[in-house]
């Protein structure tokens, strides 16, 4: 919840929409990143894809090493900035 307005709501979830991650030669149903977000304390919500990241996409940018995420975290800094804070792994 953003500390200046507590109708704005940001949330993560270990995310399981897509299918699948080969890993050599194992094929594994691994988390991908999204986060959800609300204006209306939570009476609607998006959801976005973090971009650059998940099995069905080359990684890229920041999370070019990365194909799976789990267990985020999301903390509210200065300025209202959303920090979204991830496990990740390959």
């Amino acid at each position: 919840m953003s500390p200046n307005n507590p109708n704005n709501l940001v949330a993560g979830a270990n995310d399981y929409r897509e299918c699948c991650v080969t890993s050599g030669s194992t094929l594994r149903n691994d988390g991908s990143g999204y986060v959800y977000t609300s204006l209306h304390g939570g009476l609607s919500w998006q959801n976005i894809k973090l971009p650059g990241l998940g099995p069905n996409a080359d990684p890229s940018g920041v999370f070019k090493k990365v194909t799976l995420i789990g267990d985020p975290a999301i903390a509210f800094g200065a300025n209202n900035t959303v920090y979204y804070l991830l496990a990740g792994g390959r």
